[in-house]
C-alpha cells in the first residue's frame, strides 16, 4: 500500500491471496477482491477473484489497484490516511472469511509534480488505467512550464528504459503547456505498459514523467 510521487498522487494497493486446499476431496467455491480508499473521502473496489479450488492444492492470485487521490475529493496539503483491503471467503460445510487491512498515512501535496495520465477528452485526466489489446489508448500531460518539446515513449512488458519512441510535440516559443498522445496497445502483448515523456522546457531544462497502464483481456 502506497503513494507514488512520480504519478501524480496516484495511491496503490498491490498483494496476493494464495488459497491452499488441504482437503482434496473438497472443493470449495471462493471469492475476493480489494478495496482502496481514501478515508473520509473516496473508494475504489476491485472483484476479481471467483470460482472453485478443485484437485489443486494450491492457488495464488496477485492482484493491484490504483485511485487517483485528487479525483476522490481529498485537498492537497493535508496529510490523509489510505486503508487498503484484501478479504476472502471460502464456502465449504462452514463458510471461512479472512480479511486483511493495512493503513498509510501520507501528505497529498504534489504540487510539483507534473501531471501525467490517460484522458478520455484531451483536456482532463480520467481514471481509468486498465485498458485490452488493441484498444486506442489517449494520454494527456500538463507541463509545469511552457515547453519547447515533449517526446513521447510506450515501455511495453519486457521492453527497457524508456521504450519504444512514439511521436514528439513542439511547444515552440510559446506558452503550451498541455500535450496528448494516442497509441494503439498491440494484439498480442498483456501486461504493464508505462507511458513515458521526456519534457524540454523552453529554458533548456527537462526531466520525465510517466504512468502504467495495465493491459489485458
Amino acid at each position: 500500500l502506497w503513494y507514488n510521487d512520480e504519478e501524480p498522487g496516484v495511491a496503490y494497493l498491490s498483494g496476493y491471496v494464495e488459497i491452499v486446499n488441504y482437503e482434496p476431496k473438497v472443493k470449495p467455491n471462493y471469492d475476493w477482491g480489494f478495496r482502496l480508499e481514501i478515508l473520509g473521502y473516496g473508494w475504489d473496489e476491485k472483484l476479481p477473484g471467483s470460482g472453485r479450488i478443485g484437485v489443486s492444492n494450491l492457488l495464488y492470485v496477485p492482484e493491484t489497484i490504483n485511485l487517483n487521490v485528487d479525483r476522490t475529493g481529498a485537498p492537497r496539503g493535508e496529510e490523509h490516511t489510505m486503508l487498503g483491503t484484501v478479504w476472502l471467503n471460502a464456502y465449504t460445510r462452514v463458510t471461512e472469511s479472512w480479511q486483511a487491512n493495512f493503513t498509510v498515512d501520507f501528505d497529498h501535496n504534489p504540487q510539483s509534480i507534473v501531471g501525467i495520465g490517460p484522458t478520455k477528452n484531451g483536456e482532463t485526466f480520467s481514471t481509468d488505467f486498465y485498458s485490452n489489446p488493441g484498444k486506442t489508448w489517449e494520454s494527456l500531460l500538463i507541463t509545469d512550464a511552457p515547453y519547447d518539446e515533449v517526446l513521447w515513449y510506450v515501455q511495453a512488458p519486457g521492453d527497457t528504459n524508456p521504450g519504444t519512441y512514439i511521436e514528439v510535440d513542439s511547444g515552440g516559443v510559446g506558452e503550451i503547456t498541455k500535450a496528448t498522445m494516442s497509441y494503439t496497445f498491440p494484439e498480442d502483448v498483456e501486461g504493464a505498459y508505462k507511458i513515458r515523456a521526456e519534457i524540454w522546457r523552453n529554458d533548456g531544462t527537462g526531466y520525465w514523467q510517466y504512468y502504467t497502464v495495465w493491459v489485458s483481456d
